[in-house]
């Protein structure tokens, strides 16, 4: 029993890992982190943009989502933010069941929740999670737990 346990840990442990960038290793000047109150997210779209998961074989779909967030309390860059737009994606088939599948983030405008938010800032002037677009709910965008909401 303790030998099954410990080849499942090692299974899982293995399965998780996607070789990610450490937050405590990017440059401080590329990371932007923003702690939103609740009442945002405001609003969330679709873009235009289509794109595939990398490492999937080109076989995970992904639409591009432009969220935009108020901004009540900033940590470190932008001063006198009040909005800015979160550039992420979403599965264009969320039906379909994908084995240690991307931790994607999505938004319900009509129930407010506080994020940590750790982004860097595009080209185009949007901004992205600071651990790129695999899994940003579980390094970059992180929800608050209840207790935080109003």
């Amino acid at each position: 029993m303790r030998h099954r346990s410990t080849a499942s840990w090692r299974a899982t442990a293995t399965a998780r890992h996607r070789g990610l960038p450490c937050l405590v290793t990017q440059p401080c000047t590329r990371v932007l982190p923003l702690l939103c109150s609740p009442g945002q997210p405001v609003s969330t779209a679709d873009t235009e943009e289509r794109s595939k998961l990398p490492g999937s074989g080109d076989v995970i779909a992904l639409v591009g989502v432009n969220t935009t967030f108020e901004t009540r309390l900033m940590f470190k860059g932008g001063k006198g933010l009040k909005k800015f737009v979160l550039h992420h994606y979403r599965l264009a088939e969320s039906d379909v069941a994908i084995v240690n599948g991307p931790d994607l983030v999505s938004f319900d405008v009509r129930k407010p929740w506080p994020y940590l938010l750790f982004l860097v800032k595009e080209a185009d002037g949007r901004y992205a999670p600071a651990t790129d677009q695999i899994d940003p709910s579980s390094f970059s965008i992180i929800r608050l737990g209840d207790s935080m909401a109003q």
